[in-house]
């Protein structure tokens, strides 16, 4: 059955099947517009580049105490941490406006995660971590991703030593 398809400016086609008639106005419709052209960047802003050997390094220590998760940042705060406490190096990735940290743990360290105000986003480079999430357990290997919900508590069990990229993000809307 020949169907006629007007596809505007006063082209009109015949076609044979109307799945054929869906893909090709669908795909002369994508043609027909034209993408917004980008908006200029402000003259006074710069790209970031962080080199990872030269970004500033933070020693942390991380603990519990009366079961409540804590952190130690900055070699002053470090200094007074207990003596059984891990300790982590953190490498600061500032790229005007976002921060992501790269945290190094030692092989053995098992900890609970501080919990902030905001969601973290976190994704395992090198080494093999046993997480727990508000009661979700998974074994996480290089590759891995995962999400600490804010208010929810956390673990990490670190099977060989591991280095995580981590952000904040902004909590999801939760019912």
């Amino acid at each position: 059955m020949l169907r006629l398809i007007h596809l505007g400016k006063g082209i009109t086609m015949k076609l044979a099947h109307s799945i054929y008639a869906v893909a090709l106005v669908a795909g002369f419709a994508a043609q027909a517009q034209t993408p917004a052209p980008a908006a200029a960047p402000a003259a006074d802003v710069k790209a970031t580049i962080v080199i990872g050997a030269k970004a500033p390094q933070l020693p942390a220590a991380l603990w519990t105490e009366n079961g409540q998760p804590m952190v130690a940042r900055g070699p002053d705060q470090v200094k007074t941490a207990p003596a059984n406490a891990v300790k982590a190096n953190i490498r600061v990735h500032a790229l005007g406006g976002m921060t992501f940290r790269e945290v190094t743990f030692p092989k053995g360290a098992k900890f609970m995660t501080p919990m902030g105000p905001m969601d973290t986003v976190v994704y395992l480079v090198r080494g093999r971590m046993k997480v727990n999430l508000g009661g979700v357990t998974a074994d996480v290997g290089p590759g891995d991703s995962w999400r600490k919900i804010s208010g929810q508590p956390s673990g990490y069990e670190v099977i060989e030593e591991a280095v995580i990229f981590e952000s904040d993000a902004k909590p999801e809307e939760r019912k």
